[in-house]
């Protein structure tokens, strides 16, 4: 884990220094329980990215969204701002899922990356809605 040089002392970032315990990077969303019931993703495309200036960003399954979080080497995450949303209109199981989705993220209270593999979970306050997402691949550049 590293300190982002614009945190509160005892304020860590889940970003680390990209090795295999941190939540670096892009994440996709593999699995989502909301109040204890799974909901199924279908084909939907949600993503996550802990940036190490303290914003989060991501797609959530229609829309690109972005918002502000603090987090601490002990697995507790703060929300700091809303997230912002783009508003395109999709279809009907995209948009609750996306509704569902951008509801459930800020309410997480806890990170942890999974030991079995690169995964990350994120879980609210009384373990009821967990986000579960696996590590995209790095890009690779463009080859001139």
């Amino acid at each position: 884990m590293s300190l982002r040089p614009n945190d509160a002392p005892g304020q860590r970032s889940p970003t680390g220094d990209g090795d295999a315990g941190s939540a670096a990077g892009r994440w996709t969303l593999t699995r989502f329980v909301d109040g204890g019931v799974e909901r199924p993703l279908g084909e939907a495309r949600v993503t996550l990215c802990f940036g190490p200036d303290g914003v989060v960003t991501g797609e959530s399954g229609v829309n690109d969204y972005r918002g502000s979080y603090a987090a601490d080497a002990d697995g507790g995450l703060r929300w700091l701002s809303p997230l912002h949303a783009t508003r395109l209109g999709g279809p009907d199981a995209l948009m609750k899922l996306e509704l569902a989705y951008l509801s459930a993220l800020p309410r997480a209270a806890r990170w942890q990356t999974l030991p079995d593999g690169p995964g990350l979970r994120l879980v609210n306050s009384d373990g009821q809605t967990a986000l579960t997402f696996r590590r995209q691949p790095d890009r690779m550049p463009a080859t001139p």
